[in-house]
């Protein structure tokens, strides 16, 4: 039956916390449900924000955890693992796997449900579900993603850096079936610290529902700043970390404000960092123009009505935010930080890039784009480009080759894109 020919699809999370990674994933899973038999989103942890966001159909399955010295003892048995002269304990106790105490939980799911095919994103959880297969001695096809700038992300190659995820990657990655990368920054970075490469190495950018953020866009917004006859706002989104950088933005702001004291900033999100920017948003005496509200659920709407959206990162793998702007049609300034703005931007041909942590630069970038005309369907037409329904397919070819009609042509780089 068709039922039969279609596969079984896992997707191994720690949990769902709210990222751009996760969110990405979820739109994945919600374009392979109609393609597969089954789709299990496997979890540590049944917790989250995002998890209301997880579509009907897909059976979430909370594995726990185990004890350490149960792990540990596991962990013993891996191949190869002792070449990169890393105790065990130090594995078990420290951030790598990012699944810690759930991998051998993980391995009794795969030995019992025996998935055609496991998806997993992000370093940690790539190498604890390499770790996995090879203690659960299956034949499921693993697939890597790769979300993040690898090497900025692990401070690969740093001098001084603890980091023992980038030693770990060199030894399982190239043992995955497949490994994807967000972007083809992320890839050549790959190519680069890992010595990846195609067959097993493919580029898919991250898909997007344009119609659904369209849609989103002309929804009514509660926020006064953003009402007909107010002055301008320019918008930022994203995690409140040191990775956006968003102390830049704010000082740069500061300086916008010197010639256009109407305009006023709002940052979306959450984060560790809050209370520091508040300090900082506080001394350079810009409280009455900025605001950080936290997380919103009308954002497509507050783009649309943005004079700029501006990302101040200093890495990323491939920003949502960006595409998800451009779909609203509001001009964006971006720093041309690893990995994805530049060719999300076609070279800085549909957005200024601006060197990272320059805060001239990106005032300059800022104002000179509010001063351009906007060309609201140049972008949205190069935010068509990331289709979900483009990148779903993709993702099926490489999660279950044998299905498909024909063999998967994605490697480096990526045409079209």
């Amino acid at each position: 039956t068709l039922e039969q020919t279609r596969p079984h699809v896992a997707i191994v999370l720690h949990h769902l916390p709210l990222g751009g990674a996760e969110t990405a994933l979820l739109r994945v899973m919600a374009g392979l449900l109609p393609r597969v038999a089954r789709l299990d989103l496997v979890l540590v942890e049944r917790r989250g924000p995002l998890l209301d966001k997880v579509p009907p159909g897909i059976r979430i399955i909370e594995i726990g955890t185990a004890p350490r010295w149960w792990t540990r003892l596991h962990l013993r048995r891996l191949p190869k693992l002792c070449d990169v002269g890393i105790s065990t304990e130090r594995l078990v106790r420290g951030k790598v796997p990012n699944l810690g105490r759930g991998l051998l939980p993980l391995v009794a799911y795969l030995r019992r449900e025996k998935p055609d095919a496991v998806l997993t994103s992000m370093t940690p959880n790539n190498i604890a579900v390499s770790w996995a297969k090879a203690l659960a001695q299956i034949e499921a096809r693993i697939v890597l993603r790769e979300a993040a700038h690898f090497s900025t992300e692990t401070g690969c190659g740093q001098r001084n850096t603890d980091d023992i995820l980038p030693q770990l990657a060199r030894t399982w990655y190239p043992r995955a079936d497949a490994v994807i990368a967000v972007s083809k920054g992320v890839a050549e970075d790959l190519r680069t610290q890992l010595d990846l490469a195609p067959p097993l190495l493919h580029v898919i950018p991250n898909g997007y529902d344009v119609d659904e953020i369209r849609k989103a866009a002309g929804e009514d917004i509660a926020a006064p700043w953003f009402a007909p006859g107010e002055p301008p706002v320019i918008l930022a989104a994203g995690r409140l970390a040191a990775q956006k950088d968003f102390e830049t933005l704010l000082h740069a702001f500061q300086s916008i404000r010197r010639t256009r004291p109407g305009v006023r900033l709002v940052i979306l999100g959450e984060g560790e960092e809050r209370g520091k920017l508040e300090a900082l948003v506080s001394r350079l005496g810009l409280a009455e123009s900025v605001r950080l509200p936290g997380l919103a659920r009308d954002i497509a709407a507050q783009m649309a009505r943005s004079a700029v959206f501006v990302l101040s990162s200093r890495y990323e793998g491939f920003p949502n935010v960006l595409i998800e702007a451009m779909a609203c049609g509001c001009p964006v300034v971006a720093t041309d930080c690893p990995s994805g703005p530049e060719e999300i931007l076609d070279g800085g041909r549909l957005g200024p890039l601006v060197p990272v942590g320059n805060v001239e630069a990106l005032a300059s970038a800022i104002c000179a784009r509010m001063d351009a005309p906007r060309d609201a369907a140049a972008l949205r037409t190069r935010a068509a480009d990331f289709s979900l329904d483009r990148a779903t397919r993709l993702y099926f070819e490489i999660l279950c080759p044998s299905r498909t009609v024909r063999a998967p042509k994605i490697g480096l780089p990526l045409a079209n894109f």
